[in-house]
């Protein structure tokens, strides 16, 4: 689930009056006869925020399996059966006739459209870390690697998709509570917010880093000690946060963003063309001699260091629910050639960024290959400057996107239990303290590719792997060993090495950079007057 993916789009906003459609318990229960109340409950606060619709395979927590376990929570509509069998795995439902009529290219539910949704759920700011992580695994083992770990995406994918059919639950905490009970269901979302919440602190690093050498380009020639303590990375930080990315999430219709995933796509897809043109007219880096480019670095930590990153970066499972429901004549075999199509795309994109960012920058490969880019920025390279440009609007827009499932989490647990605290100013210090615990970390961690490490072995091994093998083990009958349960053993055990060993590997990264003295960033001054003595 990385970056760019949780753009929503909804229809109009409901015609009735705010205190009409906030969370209140009371106004619940009677007139909605027809409805589950923790759909009603969700549906009701969906609406206040525009977004009473999943669209573009947006994810928002659903917190009412977890938040309604000590209560009755009273089933009005009948519940799906459940087979006692494997036999929903060998015999898939039969694909449902297409309705007729012209259809549109990417009409919603299409098989093109349903891959577009998974491809952008994954693609993202992850990209950013690839060719640094590509420089520890080396690119004879990198490309393997992302290959094994697009390839157990798509199983994961699968699993899942047998799951919503299995328990007959739409969303990824229902089918968890369904399987293990509301606390499993928490620790689900738990790891979903803390991943979102990492998505969150590397997009403001993100922004940090691209005003700063924007500022730089523009104004770092000029010998002004008050320009020069403006321009430190922190002070540029906060800056950028107080006057840019706290404003944009305290917007309370969300629906304001919901073209910020298809932008945020195309500019990371734009950026990926600017490292290839950067490759393309440097070649590969001198600083690569003999078999320094195939070889990892560090042995096998490096190349856990790059799965690591690259979980991070295939991460989409919470999507895949809600993309499954919208799916024309959804079967098992079409949703598998839309896993497939999606995973192959995004691994295309991410190998070509990985490998020709780390040729192109050699040794000198940067966690965030926006930092390769400065030298270019600063002799005003006209596609290199675009490309600043389309990254700096799309981790821009992306921030809050994030930040709302954080938000969402919060108002939706304290709303539910007190809908006299659903008030404005709860709702801003909410958001406001989100926001704040962001920009904490981005200030003790400012290196992208650690929190990518971090994020990724941690929460992404459970949300991605982990999770979904011990849902179909738990809601599957039969023996662990059995063969129809092969798939989620080696989701369950790939996990946990993803796990240990990934965790183990990013957290002495951690403490060394929280260790290691205070690093500055190269000025344009300083760049060019060291281009001109080369």
């Amino acid at each position: 689930m990385s970056s760019f993916h949780h753009a929503p789009s909804a229809p109009a906003m409901s015609t009735l009056q705010e205190e009409k459609t906030r969370v209140k318990r009371p106004m619940l229960q009677a007139p909605l006869l027809q409805v589950p109340l923790h759909q009603a409950v969700r549906a009701s606060y969906l609406q206040r925020l525009a977004q009473d619709r999943l669209v573009q395979g947006g994810y928002v927590p659903d917190l009412m399996p977890i938040l309604t376990w000590t209560s009755e929570d009273v089933r009005l509509d009948e519940e799906p059966e459940r087979h006692t069998t494997a036999e929903a795995l060998i015999s898939p439902p039969a694909e449902s006739p297409t309705k007729g009529g012209r259809k549109s290219f990417l009409r919603p539910g299409s098989m093109r459209s349903s891959v577009v949704n998974i491809s952008a759920a994954a693609l993202g700011a992850g990209a950013l870390a690839l060719p640094r992580a590509m420089y520890y695994s080396g690119i004879l083992w990198g490309p393997l690697l992302m290959l094994l770990l697009a390839a157990l995406s798509v199983l994961s994918i699968r699993v899942i998709v047998q799951l919503v059919e299995l328990s007959g639950k739409n969303s990824y905490e229902e089918i968890a509570k369904a399987a293990f009970g509301p606390c499993f269901a928490l620790l689900l979302e738990v790891n979903i917010v803390l991943f979102c919440f990492g998505t969150a602190v590397a997009y403001m690093i993100t922004v940090g880093q691209i005003s700063q050498q924007v500022l730089d380009a523009a104004f770092g020639h000029l010998a002004d000690p008050a320009l020069s303590s403006l321009m430190d990375p922190n002070t540029v930080l906060i800056l950028t946060t107080l006057l840019v990315l706290l404003p944009l999430s305290l917007l309370d219709r969300i629906n304001d963003l919901r073209f910020a995933s298809f932008a945020g796509v195309s500019c990371i897809l734009y950026l990926i063309f600017v490292v290839g043109y950067v490759f393309a007219s440097q070649r590969i880096s001198p600083t690569l001699t003999g078999f320094d480019a195939l070889q990892p670095k560090g042995g096998i930590t490096g190349c856990f260091k790059m799965l690591s990153t690259s979980i991070f970066a295939f991460c989409c499972q919470p999507n895949v629910p809600s993309i499954y429901t919208e799916l024309e004549a959804k079967s098992y075999k079409r949703m598998q050639k839309v896993s497939v199509r999606a995973m192959l795309l995004c691994c295309f994109v991410y190998l070509l960024m990985g490998v020709t960012g780390f040729l192109a920058f050699g040794e000198q490969t940067l966690g965030n290959v926006l930092g390769n880019l400065q030298p270019l920025l600063c002799s005003r390279d006209w596609v290199v400057c675009s490309g600043m440009a389309a990254m700096a609007f799309a981790v821009t827009m992306a921030y809050p996107l994030n930040i709302f499932p954080i938000r969402f989490s919060l108002e939706t647990a304290l709303f539910y239990h007190s809908p006299h605290l659903d008030v404005p100013g709860m709702r801003t210090g909410i958001a406001v303290a989100a926001v704040t615990s962001s920009l904490c970390v981005a200030i003790a961690l400012p290196q992208i590719n650690l929190i990518f490490e971090l994020i990724g072995a941690t929460t992404g091994s459970f949300v991605c792997f982990i999770g979904p093998g011990l849902l179909f083990h738990r809601l599957v009958p039969g023996d662990i060993f059995s063969r129809h349960k092969l798939k989620a053993l080696t989701l369950i055990l790939m996990g946990f090495i993803f796990l240990v060993v990934g965790t183990y590997s990013s957290v002495l990264d951690v403490i060394a950079q929280l260790q290691a003295p205070p690093t500055t960033q190269a000025l344009c001054s300083e760049l060019v007057s060291g281009a001109g003595k080369a």
